[in-house]
């Protein structure tokens, strides 16, 4: 018998692939079905889902996309968490994706116990930039940040390989090329 008080992650068996809101602490938020997709009303005002199952996935996603001056679109998604982290505990996932140009996107992660602080969280998130001679870093998590020079991504990322080592920064270039050449004088940009 398990006494375990720990809350189970969401049942797969159900058709109804927006189920798992409900079951994830979401009684009272608000959907509204329309044909085949589902569009939230207060608390979830702006947020949107497909009603109809998916063969390949259980459960549909909450999603909502903001459109911010400059360009730039906000891209927010909750869903259930996988197996794994749901043996933590963390129940629902959410990222927050920015779109800062085309191609180039800031991606961050989070998990939450159940849907209403994930909502919570993912609202209330904020991208942080930088701007470190002449060129804007995006923090994609604690000590993990992001930025491109034309078409190389540029990636920074702090390290500690244990209590008594002091921590370090990583940093990688990565981008293509049309030739080896050009490739490798790219390649130099750190020196």
């Amino acid at each position: 018998m398990n006494t375990s008080t720990t809350e189970a992650a969401p049942s797969t068996e159900h058709k109804d692939p927006l189920a798992w809101i409900k079951e994830l602490g979401g009684q009272d938020l608000e959907l509204e079905v329309r044909r085949d997709y589902a569009y939230g009303t207060g608390a979830l005002d702006g947020w949107s889902a497909s009603a109809k199952p998916n063969p390949h996935w259980p459960h549909n996603e909450l999603s909502k996309h903001i459109k911010l001056p400059g360009g730039r679109v906000l891209m927010l998604s909750i869903c259930p968490s996988h197996e794994k982290a749901s043996i933590n505990g963390d129940l629902v996932a959410w990222r927050s994706t920015l779109l800062v140009a085309e191609g180039r996107y800031v991606r961050t992660y989070g998990k939450a116990k159940h849907l209403p602080a994930a909502l919570a969280e993912v609202t209330r998130f904020t991208h942080t930039s930088r701007d470190i001679g002449g060129i804007t870093w995006w923090q994609e998590s604690e000590g993990r940040w992001v930025s491109w020079i034309g078409g190389s991504t540029l990636r920074a990322m702090r390290f500690k390989d244990s209590s008594d080592s002091p921590e370090y920064w990583n940093f990688e270039i990565n981008g293509h090329a049309p030739s080896f050449e050009e490739a490798a004088l790219l390649a130099t940009l750190r020196h």
